[in-house]
């Protein structure tokens, strides 16, 4: 059987050549992780944690080097599948106990900014996904949990979340009110018209917004009528060109759909007959599918579109966005469908004594504000 020795000369020898970020030795690196370790089998995993995966080496030829099933099973553990995120590969790393440790230590030696001449934007993204990943592994109680998931913070974290949503700020009251507030857009004749290119400015970047919605100049050029006045061939080029201007991202595949729609509400009957037909629909259900038949608009935007208007079939929905989904990964949870994680937030919405639409509201517009305090908990 190697010694511990043994796992050190490897790991110097397939490593070698190789760095950290701050230009150091990466064996350096593995040997701290080691030296953090309680146990023999440990402290092989600790300096082999990397092996596998920036090595030529796998997990046979370390069998056939007669390393211990323990020790390879842990690495294992903490080795990163290519087909798996980075947040699933940390939750396995954690139900192995050995595993878990070494992924402590490494967590903690990258954290260390000491050793870096300076920290890129790059850099304080990094640390603040090792600093999520380090909090929750070290909560841990080990396989199996408390039925809330296998980390013990879990249940702290969300009850976090609802006292945060409870305890509001005059602004968050604010933007609870707009719910009831008089002259909801759906009212408006180009409603459907107008709700769609918000979808598609808000698209990949919320500042689009200000750029296509907020800028008269550019939101002129693409209104229904200006658009249908347009011939069908020229029409994708003008609406770049104003996409461009307004910096929306993906210009040239939203311009596309918007010039798609355009035939889709003239076939329609124009911007009234739309609007009668999608406030015609018999639900929530039925309004998420007709939005759906315009080009570019998935379950997200569908959902979105309707929330944005304050329609009331759409107060007890989520529209789950990339913040929303931070907040899920800060929470430590994992769903396996897209109504089981809504449906989650719908129980913290109802404890929280919220509407679905106005969490929804809420969570996107004041995500800093509940970060921290999931973070804190």
């Amino acid at each position: 059987m190697p010694t511990l020795e043994d796992a050190i000369s490897l790991a110097a020898e397939a490593h070698a050549g190789q760095t950290d970020k701050a230009g150091e030795p990466y064996v350096l690196h593995l040997l701290r992780v080691m030296q953090s370790q309680d146990t023999k089998e440990a402290m092989m995993a600790g300096v082999l944690h990397d092996l596998v995966e920036d090595t030529e080496l796998d997990f046979d030829d370390l069998r056939g080097r007669g390393y211990p099933n323990e020790v390879i099973e842990a690495l294992r553990h903490v080795t990163k599948r290519a087909d798996e995120s980075y947040q699933e590969f940390v939750d396995r790393a954690g139900q192995h106990p050995i595993s878990r440790q070494v992924k402590i230590s490494d967590l903690e030696d990258n954290m260390d900014v000491m050793r870096l001449d300076s920290i890129t934007e790059a850099d304080a993204r990094r640390l603040k996904k090792y600093r999520r990943s380090h909090k929750k592994l070290v909560g841990q109680d080990g396989p199996g949990g408390d039925g809330s998931g296998p980390f013990s913070g879990a249940a702290r974290k969300r009850r976090a979340l609802i006292e945060m949503l409870q305890n509001r700020t005059p602004e968050m009251e604010n933007w609870i009110g707009r719910m009831g507030a008089p002259n909801p857009p759906y009212e408006r004749k180009d409603f459907v018209w107008h709700y769609l290119l918000q979808s598609f400015a808000t698209w990949g970047n919320s500042r689009g917004h200000d750029g296509l919605i907020g800028t008269d100049e550019n939101y002129r050029r693409v209104t229904y009528e200006v658009l249908e006045g347009i011939p069908k061939e020229r029409r994708p080029d003008h609406i770049e060109e104003v996409l461009r201007n307004a910096k929306v991202r993906y210009p040239g595949r939203k311009s596309q759909y918007l010039s798609e729609n355009v035939e889709i509400v003239r076939k329609m009957g124009g911007l009234q007959a739309v609007r009668e037909r999608a406030l015609d629909q018999t639900d929530a259900e039925a309004k998420i599918e007709f939005v759906k038949q315009f080009k570019g608009i998935g379950d997200k935007y569908a959902r979105n579109f309707w929330m944005d208007v304050r329609h009331p079939d759409f107060e007890d929905k989520v529209a789950l966005d990339q913040r929303i989904r931070g907040i899920t990964e800060l929470l430590g949870r994992q769903f396996e469908s897209y109504e089981a994680e809504e449906q989650f937030y719908l129980e913290v919405a109802e404890e929280a004594g919220l509407t679905g639409w106005e969490l929804d509201r809420l969570l996107y517009n004041f995500t800093d504000h509940f970060e921290r305090a999931i973070e804190e908990a």
